[in-house]
């Protein structure tokens, strides 16, 4: 699952950058019909999820452990939640204390949809400079971020990971 996660983020961002290329094409590319789309996908499931856990909380948590748990469900409806988790736990395999978070999961959504947010409007910005300016952004962006990455998995790796 570890992996699994930055292969899903690689490929769901070449598709989303697929999509957004043949819409801006077809002229037919709408940032509010893009993000529409998104949040029809995941926003449903991640609501049920939501409001299981909570009703489960209540049976299951202590109140301190429910405070825990109000805090994590109000970064994961603001889509923060990864700078939640990795403020507020050991990291993701660090043990029971996140065995009692049901919604630590969420970080990768959070990841997810704060790319669906910023990558559309810088795709339209760079876009209208032309191919060339826009493939070379894009491997300059590739080239800072795996550099960054790979500083951070030696000297912050919780925070990379989140």
């Amino acid at each position: 699952g570890y992996i699994g996660v930055d292969v899903f983020f690689v490929i769901s961002g070449y598709l989303i950058t697929n999509i957004i290329i043949n819409e801006i094409e077809q002229k037919k590319f709408s940032i509010s019909n893009f993000h529409e789309r998104r949040a029809r996908r995941i926003m449903p499931a991640l609501i049920v999820v939501t409001l299981t856990s909570s009703i489960l909380s209540i049976f299951f948590m202590y109140p301190y452990q429910i405070l825990d748990f109000a805090n994590s469900i109000f970064f994961t409806s603001t889509l923060t939640s990864n700078f939640y988790f990795w403020q507020n736990t050991g990291g993701y395999f660090s043990g029971t204390f996140v065995e009692q978070m049901p919604l630590l999961h969420t970080w990768s959504i959070a990841v997810q949809e704060q790319f669906y947010i910023f990558f559309p409007l810088f795709f339209l910005l760079i876009w209208r400079l032309g191919y060339k300016i826009f493939f070379f952004s894009i491997l300059l962006i590739t080239l800072i971020s795996f550099s960054i990455s790979e500083f951070a998995s030696t000297h912050n790796p919780r925070a990379n990971f989140f």
